[in-house]
Parts: structure tokens; C-alpha cells; sequence
């Protein structure tokens, strides 16, 4: 992937910090934000240091606590980044210091009462600015904390991508072409996914379905392939490169991931950035009808939304193979959470 950048000036003393758990490529969703913030924030010239918390040395952890001085912007990708910023917290009002909060949606369900007293306490400080990655998160932010977010922005990513040759994936070049990467956890819903599958390959239908990630239900997944009839044309990838899986999204013809709502470990798909990833190729996706994959995945345009059930699923697959998507559509809807054109963003991080 291409990183090279080409910066502007846009003549702001500015001097940001940014902290995630993980700030890269490698995880996805959230992660994967606060990698294209960093860039986003780096094109306009701005004085920007990211952080990862899981992978802090010594040297990054020293640095990390002199910026709590030297910084006037911090963004937290989740509130439980707070403390790497306790110093900044307590003089953010003495020093201005501006503390932007991202709302994504997991860290913000089912919390227990401690935690939901620290959320409380920081939205309430007059320098602290909420952004939420969906119109449903923000909802769903307010019904739990009688609290409105400050503004709304979807993650955005690089749509700048590469292409692959025909032959870069090694495979049987069957036309109805599926492919998953994510973490392998019951919300994600896997597992009705290779039902559906299981009953559409009984009524005839050949295709190869690749499946990349790992996780909890791994091991659930691959029983059920090897006790179905799905032996032959169900593929675990694992982990897998970020070039392996621009080119699986580019090669496929569907990518598949109608993620549920997982009310009892409060968990939901607060965007879904692997569904605009897809649709940066002009792949069309299924997808849940849920959280933020309601404003992700355009009905019919850019994909087809379901309920999860395995006969929804195994309708909307035939519907969609049924279906001639516009690809130039798909790619133009992309196109517009490419970091590059982040300007309200950038204007909402550096107002004052």
C-alpha cells in the first residue's frame, strides 16, 4: 500500500496526540481509524504523535507522559484511554487543552456502574468534545448516558488502492467468489453464514468461500464445515496480510459479514469499515441490519442488508448473485471516506 503523502500547509500551531489501543492496519476497525487519523492529521501539516497503549517501551511511555505537557489536542480512540492523559486531564482547563473522545460503540454497552461513573464524569468537563462513528452510536451514546455527542464522522481509510492480477490468488476461478475477514466471535455471525451456504450448495450453487481471521469461534466454524457438505469449497485463512486481503476483496464477487446485535456481552458493528474496504473494489457486501452497518451499507446500491437469520441470509445471497450492481456507484460511495478529504474533521479537531 501506497503511505507516500503529500503535505499542505495549513499554517495552524497545532500540536495533537493521538492514543488507541492499537494504532495500524493489522486489527481492523477502530485501529485501523486511528491510523488513518494519524495520516489525515500529518497531510495538513499538523504536529501529530500516535500512541499505542499495548505497545508502549519505555522511551514511547516517557514520551508519552512529556506530551501530556506539550500537547493542546488529544484524541482518545476510547474513553478508557484516559488515563495515559491523567496530567492533561486535570490542567486541561488551566492549559485550554482540548480532549476529543471517540464513541465507536462496544466500549459504551453493558458497562458497569464504576466505569459508567468515569464516562460520566469526563463528557461533563467543559473541555472534553465527543465524536461518534455513527448516527447509531450517538443514538445509542444518548440513550445511555442523557448525553448528545458533539458531531458525527465515519472512519475513513485509504480508497487508493492497488490492483491484483488474476492470478495473484491461487484458487479454481469460480465465478461466484465469497469472502469474510474478521474476528471469528458469535456477533460477527458466522455460523449462518456456512448454514445458508450449506443449503444454497444442496440447491446447486458452486462457490468458494474464504474466510480470514481467527478468534473464540473458530473451532465451532470448522466443525460445522467438516460435518456438512462444505468440506470442499469452505477456506480457513487465518491471519492473513493486508495485500492478501485487498486482493481476496478485489477478486471476490460478495463479500459476507451480516454481523448481529450481541445484547448479552453488549456488543454491535458501531460502522464497519471492512464494508467500505469491499466497496472500494466495487465488491458488493451482505451485511447485518444493525448499529452503524445501516448507514455503511446502502440497500441495494452498494450491497444488501439482512437479519442475520440463516433463511435471511441464504434469500439475500441468491438475491444479490441475482442482482447487477453498479460498481462505479459502489466505488464513488468509497470514495468518500478516503482520509484525504477529511476537512470537517480536521475543522472539528482544531476549533477552538
Amino acid at each position: 500500500m501506497n503511505t507516500k503523502l503529500e503535505r499542505v500547509n495549513y499554517q495552524l500551531d497545532k500540536s495533537v496526540t493521538l492514543i488507541a489501543p492499537f494504532v495500524g492496519l493489522e486489527k481492523g476497525g477502530v485501529q485501523t481509524w486511528a491510523y488513518y487519523i494519524d495520516k489525515a492529521l500529518f497531510l495538513k501539516n499538523i504536529n501529530v504523535k500516535s500512541f499505542s497503549l499495548r505497545g508502549l517501551t519505555i522511551s514511547s511511555l516517557f514520551s508519552l507522559f512529556s506530551r501530556n505537557f506539550t500537547s493542546n489536542i488529544f484524541i482518545l480512540l476510547s474513553w478508557k484511554m484516559f488515563v495515559s492523559i491523567f496530567p492533561a486531564i486535570i490542567f486541561s482547563r488551566v492549559f485550554s487543552k482540548r480532549i476529543i473522545i471517540v464513541i465507536h460503540g462496544d466500549e459504551i454497552l453493558n458497562q458497569p456502574f464504576f466505569y459508567r461513573l468515569i464516562i460520566n464524569a469526563l463528557i461533563r468537563m467543559k473541555n472534553v468534545r465527543l465524536i461518534a462513528n455513527s448516527v447509531d452510536t450517538s443514538t445509542r451514546f444518548y440513550e445511555a448516558f442523557s448525553y448528545k455527542v458533539d458531531s458525527v464522522f465515519n472512519p475513513f481509510i485509504d480508497t487508493n488502492t492497488p490492483s491484483f492480477n488474476a492470478n495473484h490468488l491461487d484458487d479454481n476461478h469460480t465465478p461466484n467468489r465469497f469472502f469474510t475477514i474478521t474476528r471469528l466471535v458469535r456477533r460477527k455471525n458466522i455460523l449462518n453464514v456456512l448454514k445458508a451456504l450449506d443449503l444454497l450448495q444442496k440447491e446447486g450453487l458452486n462457490f468458494q468461500y474464504y474466510i480470514a481471521g481467527d478468534g473464540p469461534e473458530r473451532k465451532v466454524l470448522e466443525a460445522f464445515v467438516s460435518s456438512s457438505n462444505l468440506i470442499d469449497c469452505v477456506f480457513f485463512l487465518g491471519k492473513i496480510s493486508e495485500e492478501e486481503k485487498l486482493a481476496h476483496l478485489e477478486q471476490s464477487s460478495l463479500f459476507l459479514l451480516p454481523a448481529i446485535y450481541d445484547a448479552e456481552n453488549g456488543s454491535i458493528e458501531g460502522y464497519g469499515i471492512v464494508y467500505i474496504e469491499a466497496n472500494m473494489y466495487g465488491t458488493p457486501v451482505i451485511s447485518g441490519d444493525v448499529g452503524g452497518a445501516r448507514e455503511a451499507v446502502i440497500d441495494g446500491v452498494t450491497g444488501l442488508k439482512c437479519n442475520g437469520t440463516v433463511l435471511q441470509i441464504h434469500r439475500t445471497i441468491f438475491k444479490a448473485l441475482d442482482t447487477t450492481f453498479d460498481k462505479e456507484k459502489i466505488v464513488k460511495f468509497a470514495k468518500k471516506h478516503d482520509y484525504r478529504k477529511q476537512n470537517n474533521f480536521i475543522k472539528f479537531v482544531l476549533r477552538d
